[in-house]
């Protein structure tokens, strides 16, 4: 366990007996702090000595000492998840534990949990997501359950955004339950993300997402529907990130941990670049041979019937981390839509039927913007002299 000291930006490190892994911290509704880990059972923080003490019960003591997530039910009661003995309901002036079932089923490893604005308990496990209203009705939610899918049953976090939404960080991508609509919209690396494993999840004051991958930090705009990714380029620590470690406090300022520390930073003061990339078609191969022609000049080509195999090679213009601009493209006559997000410069078309196209080429910025430029050519393949007039 350690503590930051936001004034003197200094850490101090808590000596807990046979020095367990903690993996959970919380404060209550009564603002005490609650830790726990694997052998550690569960720890109560005593700010007078400024120590952390586990937790004996004699009279009905926690059956399992790995602890691996602290829910506050109220005032008086916590619900707490171990790692293979189920969970359990703490009563903190009775100093008991008691077994809390899910429908009559032992619940394991409900590593992460929410309790949102109508007081619904939602627990995250590998087995999907609980949600526990007020008067104990449970509904299930897995990746196997129709408009109310999760795109994988290993949940590692669960935040509500500012519109209601509840959102799960899973072990392939993002999750959005829209409760009105009763469905879920599921986002993956296909869509934006730099990569589907989400460790942590944030939400910030413009109600957009932070979340935690193995390759970097990805910012979700629901509005716009797209993602603004950051690595270690960027000033990270390092790209691949930890479960749990994922923070916001009360000044807005986020802390998300990973394998080289912590990275701490207000998301309102990250500046953006504003300038956005020019995209150029630099040169055209056809059976991967470059033509003997200056494409970047030219807003025209045409092919014998024969000359059906066409590659384009483009390049955008950015100074600034361009490894992560991404492309998208389109040859209209072909393509009945712009083509999935791609880091490729280069992408070919085979097998072109005799007529005119249209190609085109788009890029982002380093920030995941795109830029209103785009790189155009048109291509007529020649029809064979047999199926002319």
């Amino acid at each position: 366990m350690v503590k930051y000291n936001l004034n003197t930006k200094r850490f101090k490190e808590y000596r807990i007996k046979n020095k367990p892994l903690i993996y959970t911290i919380v404060k209550d509704e009564n603002e005490t702090i609650w830790a726990g880990g694997f052998t550690s059972g569960l720890l109560k923080y005593n700010s007078t000595k400024d120590e952390f003490l586990e937790i004996q019960s004699t009279v009905s003591p926690l059956s399992d000492r790995d602890v691996i997530q602290i829910t506050p039910i109220n005032k008086n009661e916590l619900l707490i998840a171990t790692w293979s003995g189920g969970l359990f309901k703490y009563e903190i002036n009775k100093n008991t534990f008691s077994p809390y079932l899910l429908n009559d089923t032992i619940i394991n490893r409900a590593r992460c949990s929410l309790k949102d604005a109508n007081n619904h308990i939602w627990l995250g496990t590998d087995s999907g997501v609980y949600e526990i209203t007020p008067d104990q009705n449970i509904t299930h939610y897995n990746e196997n359950d129709g408009d109310l899918s999760l795109c994988s049953n290993r949940i590692f976090d669960i935040k509500e955004d500012k519109e209601g939404h509840i959102w799960f960080a899973t072990s392939v991508g993002l999750t959005k339950l829209n409760k009105v609509e009763k469905k879920t919209f599921v986002y993956t690396k296909q869509k934006g993300l730099p990569n589907d494993f989400i460790y942590s999840l944030l939400i910030d004051e413009n109600n957009q997402l932070w979340v935690s991958t193995n390759f970097g930090l990805s910012v979700f705009n629901p509005k716009a529907e797209n993602f603004k990714n950051y690595t270690k380029n960027d000033g990270l620590q390092n790209n691949e990130f930890n479960g749990k470690a994922g923070y916001k406090d009360h000044l807005g300022t986020f802390y998300f941990g990973d394998i080289d520390g912590v990275n701490i930073f207000n998301p309102n003061t990250i500046i953006e670049n504003p300038h956005l990339p020019k995209v150029y078609i630099e040169n055209v191969h056809l059976f991967n041979k470059p033509l003997n022609q200056n494409e970047l000049f030219k807003n025209k080509l045409s092919f014998k019937s024969n000359e059906n195999v066409v590659t384009f090679n483009n390049s955008a213009i950015s100074f600034i981390n361009s490894e992560k601009v991404n492309y998208s493209y389109i040859l209209e006559g072909f393509d009945d839509d712009w083509r999935s997000v791609t880091k490729e410069r280069a992408t070919t078309y085979t097998n072109l039927d005799p007529g005119n196209y249209k190609f085109r080429v788009k890029a982002t910025n380093e920030a995941g913007v795109w830029s209103d430029h785009m790189a155009k050519l048109d291509i007529k393949i020649i029809p064979p002299w047999y199926k002319t007039t």
